[in-house]
């Protein structure tokens, strides 16, 4: 009973360094932010000075930036005023726009072939990077009408609850900032979490059990009432796993950074050629190192969703608050 998240975090552990087919999935698939369902908490500390709702918005997710980017560019365009002379330009924006939209076809089919992928291993089954690819490929667009809802629902939050408050926030006396503030991280907070979280289980659904959209929204959302609390006990431990690889990482990169330093010291006495060599090199094991931390905590975190997903969606409810609060009958409700 005690050991439903300890056997579900060394279970994910042991499929996300071992499986490294999955490795590509979710280097993609962490494109689309490996912050999760504590996103709003990063949005919401950056820059609040300036109220461009595409702008501030833009820069939340990879699949928003990219529309929201190339609508702005295509607005841009003077196209009544294009002549041949500009053709090749022209050829050559929408050549970068197919190369972008092929990339954001592949960061949302790599994020339902990891969650297939994974789904498969925890059930002892095989399969391999293609057919989860493509499993993802043929879930395109239900993934994608998933995310768009979601972003469009937070959009909307934002330009209509978050924006004012934080524009209220700047403008209201010293004195009654702290109070605003509360309000906009006690209310509004919980709520964008919650929609993160019944999002996060609609694609699951999609994925693992191949429901249609709307069947899919359904459930996410009676599995969310009836197992709220394990829901947010997984979120803040996916928030911890990331604090303590966060630091692990930091504990790796300082001392590698000292060496760096050191050896720049020495290297600078050398011709121009061994210290460019030098920099490149630095700059791509490093590089190379937050890369394999995304793309290991992008599948470690979504090994834990896809684990505690198949636990509660066949009735397994082991967590310490599940049990202190046992009597309350619609906690534990079985989804149909």
């Amino acid at each position: 009973m005690t050991t439903f998240y300890r056997h579900i975090v060394v279970d994910s552990w042991n499929l996300s360094r071992q499986n490294f087919f999955l490795w590509p999935l979710a280097f993609f698939a962490s494109f689309i932010g490996i912050a999760g369902t504590f996103q709003i908490f990063f949005d919401m500390s950056g820059d609040t000075a300036s109220f461009a709702i595409g702008k501030w918005y833009e820069q939340t997710d990879f699949l928003t930036s990219i529309f929201i980017g190339w609508s702005q560019s295509f607005d841009q365009i003077a196209w009544s005023q294009l002549t041949l002379n500009e053709l090749p330009i022209l050829i050559f924006f929408f050549f970068l726009l197919i190369i972008v939209l092929t990339l954001a076809i592949v960061t949302t089919s790599s994020e339902g072939g990891l969650i297939y992928g994974l789904s498969q291993l925890q059930a002892k089954k095989k399969t391999s990077f293609k057919q989860c690819f493509r499993r993802g490929v043929e879930k395109f667009w239900q993934l994608f009408g998933i995310n768009l809802i979601y972003r469009l629902l937070y959009l909307i939050i934002l330009a209509i609850v978050i924006l004012p408050l934080l524009y209220l926030t700047i403008t209201s006396p010293a004195s009654g900032r702290l109070v605003v503030a509360a309000v906009i991280y006690l209310l509004i907070v919980p709520f964008i979490i919650i929609l993160d979280l019944v999002t996060r289980y609609s694609l699951l659904y999609i994925m693992v059990y191949k429901m249609t959209v709307t069947d899919a929204i359904r459930n996410a959302w009676l599995l969310f009432i009836t197992n709220w609390i394990i829901s947010i006990e997984t979120a803040l431990l996916i928030l911890a796993s990331l604090f303590i690889i966060f630091l692990l990482v930091t504990a790796l990169l300082l001392p590698l950074l000292l060496l760096l330093f050191i050896m720049f010291g020495i290297f600078i006495s050398f011709s121009a050629a061994v210290l460019q060599i030098f920099i490149i090199t630095s700059l791509i094991t490093f590089i190379t190192i937050i890369v394999l931390f995304i793309t290991l905590f992008t599948t470690l975190q979504m090994s834990i969703w896809v684990g505690v997903f198949r636990k509660i969606t066949t009735g397994q409810h082991y967590s310490k608050a599940h049990r202190l609060l046992r009597n309350l009958p619609w906690l534990h409700k079985h989804i149909i």
